[in-house]
């Protein structure tokens, strides 16, 4: 495990064992309380439930349904990994489905990030169905909180690509850092009035977590209805989601954590990963329109990021692989949460686990290369 990696936990372990006495915050409580971040950690903090589809879909089985041996040795290391489920699906028929440690396709697992992913698609479906203008609508039209100095400068697309400028603290490892207090249940209608512009947006692409805590909140304004419900009517429903499904959310405020925590069978993300395979066309509807799809497939390599480098891995909460050895876009979260999406090979593969591997942001995180080497092993013996 990286050296960084054991330096946070190390931090964050410190916290768990000081005297509760000594906290007097209502996050800093909630670490002490529930630890480190789990894949089953709803069991500790507020959320909203979704209800699945009155018409639940079945991804349909292959003929060769389980039949396929994985790659051995990648296997293993996956389960080293943590990993709760594994599922493979080509030409729409599952291929591969498989589930450890006692998880199974009903059990609820959290996306971390990959709700990032999943909140971009809420605000294509709102831009479609015409309660948001567009990606270049100024956010102050909708939080008039941005209504002064460089805040007018911000847009939508700002936040969606990670290119916001915000005056947002990222460092988890930091226990008053906002994504902290944002995932430990802080107020989030205080730290959210926090938050103003403080560099020219649109210039450097920086991962910052409180840009999609906004996307939520800018959803909610515009269509004048709660974002789980919302999700519920023009996202949940229409995949025909076979589970419910709970979204983490500040509930005194009612502001949903939309940077995290959407709590979910892995088989049911599996059918976003085929949603956005067929550039948001899923069970005989288009849900999310082909053209905002195509975009969060074109990274926005206008974004620099550190050292000046092009960004060619990232647009609109959707991830590029960005090397020639695979054709593929993802949702990711940490801990190894990934659904990948391979044009190429008309597949999905969806991996979710439980045990850190990165908790920094990288171009392209070392577990990425794992998980599609595994899924490929078995795609390849496909005929």
């Amino acid at each position: 495990m990286p050296e960084k990696t054991m330096a946070r936990i190390s931090l964050i372990l410190t916290l768990l064992f000081m005297p509760l006495s000594i906290f007097s915050q209502i996050h800093l409580k909630n670490i002490a309380r529930c630890g480190l971040p789990k894949v089953d950690d709803y069991k500790c903090f507020g959320y909203y439930e979704i209800d699945s589809s009155s018409s639940p879909v079945d991804i349909p089985k292959a003929s060769i349904y389980n039949k396929l041996e994985p790659n051995r040795l990648l296997l293993q290391t996956a389960k080293g990994l943590g990993t709760v489920s594994f599922l493979v699906i080509k030409d729409d028929s599952l291929v591969y489905e498989n589930y450890f440690s006692g998880f199974s396709r009903a059990s609820k697992v959290n996306s971390f990030s990959m709700a990032k992913t999943i909140t971009s698609l809420l605000v294509g479906i709102a831009i479609d169905k015409g309660f948001i203008g567009s990606l270049d609508d100024k956010v102050y039209k909708y939080l008039p909180q941005f209504s002064n100095g460089m805040d007018t400068l911000l847009t939508i697309r700002h936040l969606a690509t990670m290119a916001s400028g915000l005056n947002w603290s990222e460092q988890f490892e930091n226990p008053n850092s906002d994504v902290a207090k944002a995932y430990y249940g802080y107020p989030l209608d205080a730290l959210m009035r926090k938050i103003h512009v403080v560099r020219q947006p649109g210039k450097k692409w920086k991962y910052q977590c409180g840009n999609f805590i906004l996307l939520g909140m800018i959803i909610e304004k515009a269509t004048g209805m709660p974002l789980t419900e919302f999700a519920q009517k023009y996202l949940w429903q229409p995949i025909g989601a076979t589970y419910s499904a709970y979204w983490g959310a500040d509930t005194a405020s009612h502001i949903v954590r939309a940077f995290c925590c959407f709590y979910a069978s892995p088989y049911d993300f599996a059918k976003l990963g085929l949603l956005v395979l067929h550039k948001g066309y899923y069970n005989g509807k288009q849900i999310v329109p082909a053209w905002y799809v195509e975009q969060m497939m074109q990274p926005a390599t206008y974004l620099r990021y550190k050292f000046m480098k092009k960004n060619d891995f990232y647009n609109l909460g959707l991830w590029t692989y960005p090397k020639k050895k695979y054709d593929a876009h993802y949702f990711a979260g940490t801990y190894g949460q990934y659904i990948f999406i391979l044009p190429k090979e008309n597949a999905v593969i969806v991996r979710n686990g439980r045990i850190p591997n990165q908790l920094d942001v990288y171009r392209i995180t070392p577990d990425v290369e794992l998980y599609l080497a595994l899924g490929h092993s078995i795609l390849e013996q496909v005929k």
